[in-house]
């Protein structure tokens, strides 16, 4: 295998869920058109994989893969919608979240042990696939908080992630 294809499945591996994310988002839920803007961009991936591989795969790279992504998506289907066809992301979090490699399970079953036990709760629950409604109805808070703990706890994360992992 060479260097090039070692770097590209590097790279699926690290933004699977973001580019499926992406493709479920751009194309409305639309599973077949789903599938083939994750076509799209995996082709296009693969045109630049040489480009990619001279940045740092921790700093940039999410950045430049998201750009590829949303250019890809952008050209192909037009703007993005704020809202999701089934009036939340459940479906497309479900898959996502099936979709993680082993690492990064082990990697959120390690930084959920420095969370508080609200933000474990709420982890379980989108782990789970439970809808914003649903997670608000079980944990006894608004619907519109829920949206908000949610960025709160994934910033937490990031910043647990960095003080395990980063030197």
């Amino acid at each position: 295998m060479t260097t090039k294809e070692q770097y590209y499945k590097i790279i699926l591996n690290r933004y699977n869920g973001l580019i499926r994310r992406q493709c479920f988002v751009w194309t409305r839920g639309n599973t077949e058109r789903g599938k083939d803007a994750y076509q799209d961009i995996l082709l296009k991936l693969w045109e630049y994989v040489n480009a990619l591989d001279t940045c740092d795969l921790d700093e940039n790279m999410w950045y430049k893969v998201f750009n590829i992504t949303r250019n890809v998506l952008r050209t192909k289907y037009g703007k993005s919608i704020k809202e999701y066809p089934y009036g939340d992301s459940r479906d497309m979090d479900v898959m996502v979240a099936t979709d993680l490699p082993d690492y990064s399970v082990e990697y959120i079953k390690e930084i959920k042990q420095h969370l508080e036990e609200s933000d474990r709760e709420l982890l379980e629950y989108i782990l789970k696939g439970y809808s914003n409604g649903e997670i608000a109805k079980k944990m006894g808070i608004n619907a519109n908080l829920v949206n908000q703990r949610k960025h709160r706890m994934l910033k937490r994360m990031k910043e647990i992630y960095n003080q395990l992992y980063k030197i």
